[in-house]
């Protein structure tokens, strides 16, 4: 019990970091598609309040270019390697200026509790 309650603590501090932080954090699949993005990258990638990116796919986040160095080698090194860093810009729809950015992905594995 004791051990459930410090394991939910740590996941309460997490989130609360990742719902706080200034830089973009999003979750996907290994191909691309969003299930979640933070606060600060909802601004940033400048979507409406009411949108969540949830089920978008970053091709629709950011520039073509990058959208495929990103789905076609990033991802599949990161997964591979178990992570990958690279600078690379993002246009958010409706806008031309590009945001430059460090991306770094990092595959989770999540354990399941027996």
């Amino acid at each position: 019990m004791i051990e459930s309650l410090h394991l939910l603590e740590q996941v309460l501090t997490l989130a609360a970091t990742v719902e706080t932080t200034l830089d973009l954090v999003a979750i996907t699949d290994l191909e691309g598609i969003v299930s979640y993005i933070n606060p600060a990258g909802l601004k940033m990638l400048k979507l409406a309040e009411n949108e969540t990116g949830i089920g978008t796919s970053l091709k629709q986040l950011m520039s073509g270019e990058s959208a495929n160095l990103v789905q076609n080698i990033g991802l599949r090194l990161a997964e591979t390697s178990g992570g990958w860093q690279k600078e690379i810009s993002i246009t958010p729809r409706d806008s031309e200026q590009s945001i430059p950015m460090e991306m770094q992905l990092v595959p989770v594995k999540i354990k399941t509790m027996k």
